[in-house]
C-alpha cells in the first residue's frame, strides 16, 4: 500500500488476506466496516504503533473449491505464521512447517503429533462455520503450542 505515512519499502509480516482491503478503504476513509464483513482493517498496521503479533490475526482460512466434474480437488486450510494445515475434499490432508519448509514439499501430517493435528482440525472446523464480526474473533484464538510442534 501507498499512503501518508507509510514509508517507502515498508514491510509488515503479519497475516493478511485480499478480504481486508474494503475495511481498509472503510477506515482510511472515515467510514465503518459493514457486520458482514469477514475481513479486518489493515490500517493499524500501516502506521509506527504497530499491534503486537498476539492482539493480530493469528490464523486464516484458505479454501479453494473446484466445480464440475472432479469436485475432490477442491480442500479447505488454515494457515498460521508457521504452519499450513490442509484438509482436501478427497480425504486427504497435509501439514507442513512453513518455517522448515516454505515451499511446502514434505508434509509433516502422518508424523506430526496427533494433538496438534485435532488442533488444526478443530480450528479449521470452526473456521468454516465463522462469518462477519464472529470470524475475527475465531481467527485471533488460535496458535498451536510449540511443544507439539513436529
Amino acid at each position: 500500500m501507498r499512503g501518508p505515512g507509510v514509508h517507502a519499502g515498508y514491510v509488515v509480516k503479519d497475516l493478511a488476506l485480499n478480504i481486508d482491503l474494503a475495511p481498509t478503504f472503510a477506515a482510511l476513509a472515515g467510514a465503518r466496516t459493514p457486520q458482514f464483513v469477514d475481513g479486518r482493517s489493515l490500517a493499524p498496521l500501516l502506521g509506527s504503533n504497530l499491534p503486537q503479533l498476539k492482539t493480530w490475526r493469528q490464523s486464516l482460512l484458505v479454501e479453494h473449491w473446484r466445480f464440475g466434474t472432479n469436485s475432490s480437488q477442491g480442500f479447505q486450510g488454515l494457515r498460521t505464521q508457521d504452519y499450513l494445515y490442509v484438509e482436501w475434499n478427497s480425504g486427504e490432508r497435509e501439514l507442513y512447517n512453513l518455517r522448515a519448509d516454505p515451499y511446502q514439499l514434505q508434509t509433516l501430517h502422518s508424523t506430526a503429533a496427533p494433538s496438534l493435528i485435532t488442533q488444526f482440525a478443530a480450528r479449521l472446523k470452526e473456521m468454516r462455520r465463522c462469518a462477519g464480526t464472529t470470524c475475527r474473533t475465531a481467527e485471533d484464538l488460535f496458535l498451536p503450542k510449540p511443544a507439539s510442534a513436529p
